[in-house]
């Protein structure tokens, strides 16, 4: 539920797909229309999937639904989504629903960070925020600039050194809180959150996008395999004053039912507070 009483529900489903792969001489052209959407057609020229190359794209449906408080007022929207590959995503839209479409970013392992967010909550004059976080993480750090697309740090040498020497786990870090401070994204995505960050880093990184989601009105997901991820939520979460924090936290795990369909199982935190103290595996 959002602070304005609205709730929200999205719902992703992957239809039964049966894989096949082009021939050499199927090719794929794609080219955006005025609205932003893309055609697809065949052609005979260079060619996107090929049988030496990569299988066809996957296809999944998604279901939306918004009803807000004291109203009787709910709307639905729905649409399929293309997976082409991680940086080639479309969105088809069933009816128009642009009113009902929140900004959201994708973060995933390894991609090269964002100097442009960095220089903006530089411009901004919100870089304290940012040397916080940072500074939690490497306590060296005492302020931020940039140069062009670049970030430097002080860390109290005679010049200031490049993000990028400090490592790919703080240069995402620093990509990320900085897309929150800004709040460009009112839903943030994040692949593998441990990716690159040393352990001593996982609680100030945490405790910095549970206080932004709440500051910025940024819902949060996040997909980890680390237990030293799942103690460290925990120990943010317990700690004094984050009752609105647990409230709103929830753990999500993936398993096979009985029928042997992948299924999410849901963690509110009291349960997933119990599986942490006690060893119980929800990974």
């Amino acid at each position: 539920m959002w602070s304005n009483g609205e709730k929200r529900k999205l719902t992703i489903s992957a239809p039964e797909i049966t894989w096949s792969k082009a021939t050499p001489a199927q090719t794929i052209s794609r080219s955006k229309t005025s609205d932003g959407s893309r055609n697809v057609r065949d052609q005979n020229t260079s060619s996107r999937f090929t049988s030496s190359t990569s299988e066809s794209p996957r296809v999944l449906r998604y279901d939306g639904e918004i009803s807000r408080s004291g109203k009787d007022n709910r709307e639905s929207f729905g649409g399929e989504i293309t997976v082409h590959s991680l940086e080639d995503i479309d969105f088809k839209q069933e009816k128009n629903a642009d009113h009902m479409i929140l900004p959201a970013m994708f973060q995933r392992p390894l991609i090269g960070y964002n100097g442009s967010d960095i220089a903006e909550v530089v411009v901004g004059k919100m870089e304290d925020e940012l040397i916080e976080v940072l500074a939690c993480i490497n306590p060296q750090i005492e302020r931020i600039a940039m140069k062009g697309e670049v970030a430097y740090c002080d860390v109290g040498l005679s010049k200031m050194i490049p993000l990028n020497m400090f490592g790919s786990g703080f240069m995402r870090a620093a990509s990320i809180i900085s897309h929150c401070i800004l709040g460009k994204s009112r839903i943030l995505l994040i692949d593998e959150l441990e990716t690159g960050l040393h352990y001593g880093a996982i609680v100030p990184v945490l405790e910095a996008l549970l206080k932004l989601s709440v500051l910025r009105n940024v819902q949060i997901f996040a997909t980890s395999h680390s237990l030293d991820i799942l103690k460290g939520l925990q120990q943010v979460l317990s700690s004094e004053g984050k009752e609105t924090m647990r409230t709103n936290s929830m753990c999500y795990v993936l398993g096979k039912n009985k029928d042997g369909a992948v299924t999410p199982y849901e963690y509110g935190y009291t349960q997933f507070e119990h599986c942490i103290k006690n060893g119980i595996e929800i990974r």
